[in-house]
């Protein structure tokens, strides 16, 4: 209790990272009885409540009546910035007799001068076992050896028992630390890997380039100089570079498990206008004539904006929709928080070839290659098309909210952000509207309170399984309080089928429940979404996924010259 009350006075004091620091002793022994009844007394008496987790069981055989705890646990389990591990020695262990039923057993190894055993794979298990337990990062506190110190009257002390046991513990520190807890996928690109396996000693200095290239990943120059790493291979090279890195305990997966029937997973069926669909349509139909007159090595790239271009519009054309639905949460009582993947602030205007020229412009600087301009200008001419930016459409809808409604995004200021997160934590905001790449990595938007049932909206699932992973633990989060729900609102066109086909099956492969998106999707999109396909080789993904459409075959030359779209000037 009294550390649960230190926490919130530190809070409260403006103390910006409070932790606290336990003494452990792993816990060795033939007989698994005997080696849990020294672990609760040892370890997990302390860890336990701090973890929200409570009191373990008693390791004594006649413990006294427990009195009711419930309030001080509360306090306990104050969320905190780290945990400080103190390891000097194991603890071995054999069934015995008395109140505590174990027999402790003497050392294996070498000893220091008070005793203690030698055993730096004790720190290395015990931080794989924390690393695995807890949430916040772990540093090492205390750790060392008494030695009997054998001074000369020489200016260095010769001391190299302690020497060794410090290099020893050391190296079993840096091993287990540099483990990668990941739920989903462990590396936007596999070259970064070079800071995980090089000072571990995986892969020596200087052969990383060799070693990566096993996993078709080599190197080329650069445009300004120097070389830069690429991926040249597939699914199957990916799978094996997560295989090794999984062999090898440089990988682990670590999933939060939000208590029973706390969090709901649901995918409603939006009612989409047939202008729309009809809409979102004639842009993809214009856009894959497009690509079939660009040449070769072209129609790759057209193909991706066309399936970039058609997220877009499809986010924007289910947000209308979805505003019933949101309207609907707020009455019945819920904190709203809704994400969108795309651009937030600006208007999609395509009405002009102006408009077009404008919208090809910002692309281009956003990394679209300039050659597109001469296969999507005029693919995208004439269409009239013109959606609101989803911070304009929230606004109109919900403005009669006032302060309960804010955004997050990348439009607005730093200190902005930060007003707007410290209302929303405190309740103040009933309906907050978030881009994904502002909002939908590192930030805690759960409720540690009970007081803030919370419903996420995710109107656009990103492409891979860490950005679904990312997006998806802001509300379901360790320390989680109050009720959630998770909508993947579903609009009935075929694109959108296609996207929820797939998403929906590497739901399910990451263990989360969701309702809906009927559909069997191959084995290796499945994969691909896994293995983060899409972070290394963009094309390789769309390549994927444009395979499941029935309109992925090339139309026919009467067909493409039917569609009337114009022809790409020559040169």
């Amino acid at each position: 209790m009294g550390h649960g009350l230190a926490v919130e006075a530190l809070r409260a004091a403006g103390t910006k990272r409070v932790g606290i620091v336990l003494n452990f002793a792993p816990v060795y022994g033939e007989d698994p009885e005997a080696v849990d009844v020294a672990d609760r007394y040892h370890n997990r008496y302390f860890l336990d409540p701090i973890l929200g987790r409570g009191y373990p069981e008693s390791p004594f055989q006649d413990p006294p009546p427990t009195p009711n705890l419930s309030r001080d646990l509360e306090l306990v389990a104050r969320p905190l910035d780290f945990l400080g591990v103190n390891y000097y020695a194991p603890v071995r262990v054999a069934p015995g007799t008395g109140p505590l039923p174990v027999r402790y057993l003497p050392p294996e190894g070498p000893v220091t001068a008070m005793g203690w055993e030698v055993y730096p794979k004790g720190l290395y298990h015990l931080l794989k076992h924390l690393g695995r337990e807890v949430p916040w990062p772990l540093y090492i506190t205390e750790n060392g050896a008494a030695y009997p110190d054998l001074w000369t009257g020489e200016a260095v002390v010769e001391d190299p028992e302690r020497v060794a046991y410090l290099e020893a513990h050391v190296e079993a520190a840096w091993r287990a630390l540099f483990t990668l807890y990941a739920t989903a996928t462990p590396f936007d690109r596999p070259w970064e890997a070079r800071y995980l396996l090089e000072p571990t000693g995986f892969v020596p200095y200087r052969l990383f380039t060799r070693f990566m290239r096993q996993f078709a990943v080599y190197t080329r120059e650069r445009y300004r100089g120097g070389r830069e790493f690429y991926f040249a291979g597939g699914i199957e090279d990916l799978a094996r570079f997560h295989g090794y890195l999984r062999d090898r305990n440089l990988l682990t997966k670590r999933l939060f498990r939000p208590p029973e029937g706390l969090v709901a997973y649901e995918v409603p069926l939006l009612e989409v206008p047939e202008e729309a669909k009809a809409l979102l349509a004639e842009v993809r139909r214009r856009l894959k004539a497009a690509a079939y007159r660009a040449p070769q090595e072209e129609r790759g790239i057209v193909m991706a904006q066309r399936t970039l271009l058609s997220r877009a519009i499809l986010e924007r054309i289910k947000l209308r929709a979805a505003l019933p639905l949101v309207a609907g949460l707020l009455e019945e009582g819920w904190h709203v928080l809704l994400f969108v993947q795309y651009r937030s602030d600006k208007t999609l205007d395509l009405t002009s070839p102006e408009a077009v020229e404008a919208f090809l412009q910002d692309a281009e600087e956003r990394g679209l290659k300039g050659a597109l301009h001469r296969h999507l200008a005029p693919a995208l001419k004439g269409l009239g098309l013109t959606l609101p930016s989803p911070v304009a459409m929230v606004r109109e809808a919900f403005g009669g909210l006032g302060e309960d409604l804010a955004f997050y995004t990348g439009a607005e200021t730093g200190s902005a952000l930060r007003r707007t997160k410290a209302a929303w934590d405190e309740g103040r905001v009933r309906l907050l509207l978030a881009t994904a790449g502002k909002g939908g990595v590192g930030l805690s938007f759960h409720d540690t309170t009970g007081k803030r049932p919370t419903a996420q909206i995710v109107l656009t699932l990103p492409w891979t399984a860490t950005g679904l992973d990312q997006v998806l633990g802001r509300v379901v989060r360790l320390g989680m309080k109050s009720p959630v729900r998770i909508l993947f609102p579903a609009a009935p066109v075929p694109f959108e089928q296609q996207l929820a086909a797939t998403v929906a099956q590497s739901l399910r492969t990451l263990g989360y429940a969701v309702r809906g998106g009927e559909g069997v999707v191959p084995e290796r999109v499945v994969e691909a979404f896994l293995y983060d396909l899409a972070a290394v080789d963009l094309m390789g993904f769309l390549r994927l996924l444009e395979a499941e459409e029935s309109l992925s075959k090339a139309p026919r030359e009467e067909e493409a010259s039917s569609l009337e779209v114009p022809l790409p000037p020559s040169g």
